[in-house]
C-alpha cells in the first residue's frame, strides 16, 4: 500500500504540472474532405496547419474524472468494512463498467483539435494506470486471498483410537 500511496502523491503533483499542449487546425480540411465528397467535386489538396493555442495540465482536461474516482472507491469501503468473496469480485466489475461509461459519456468528435502529451503526462497516465490495475485487480484478489475461514475448534468430544 505504501507503494501506492507514493505512487499517487507522485502523479499528483504531475497532474498539476502543465504537459499537454493542445493545437487547432487553422485550416478545415476534414470540412472540406466532406463537402467535396456530398458535392461530387474532387477533393483539392489541404495541408493543415497547427497553430498551438494552450498548455493544460493533465487535471484540467477532464472534470469527471473525480467522478470516476468516486465511483470506483466507493464500493471498495464497502468491502474494506464487510470483506465478502461477492463483493471483491464485484468491485472490479463494477470499476471497470464504469470507466467504459465514462469513456463513452465524454467521447467528443473534434476533428480540428489535437492534443501531445509531454513527458510529465506520460509519466502521469502511467503511474494512473498502474494505481487503477492496482486498485481494481490486485487488491481485490489479494483480500480473497488473505480471507481464511475460522479455524475449527476441538470441543474433545471426539474419541482417539489407542
Amino acid at each position: 500500500m505504501l507503494v501506492i500511496g507514493a505512487a499517487a502523491l507522485v502523479a499528483a503533483i504531475l497532474g498539476i504540472v502543465p504537459s499537454i499542449e493542445i493545437y487547432r487546425a487553422q485550416h478545415d480540411c476534414f470540412g472540406q474532405a466532406i463537402i467535396g465528397l456530398l458535392e461530387f467535386k474532387p477533393v483539392e489538396s489541404c495541408a493543415p496547419a497547427w497553430v498551438l493555442v494552450e498548455t493544460r495540465s493533465v487535471f484540467a482536461l477532464q472534470s469527471g474524472d473525480v467522478g470516476l474516482a468516486a465511483v470506483v472507491l466507493v464500493p471498495g469501503v464497502l468491502v474494506w468494512l464487510r470483506p465478502r468473496w461477492r463483493s471483491a469480485f464485484l468491485w472490479p466489475v463494477l470499476g471497470f463498467g464504469a470507466a467504459i461509461l465514462l469513456m463513452w459519456a465524454t467521447f467528443s468528435f473534434d476533428f480540428g483539435r489535437r492534443s501531445v502529451d509531454l513527458l510529465p503526462a506520460v509519466i502521469f497516465w502511467n503511474l494512473a494506470s498502474a494505481i487503477a490495475l492496482a486498485i481494481l485487480a490486485l487488491i481485490p484478489i489479494s483480500l480473497v486471498m488473505g480471507w481464511q475461514r475460522e479455524p475449527v475448534r476441538d470441543t474433545g468430544d471426539t474419541a482417539t483410537p489407542i
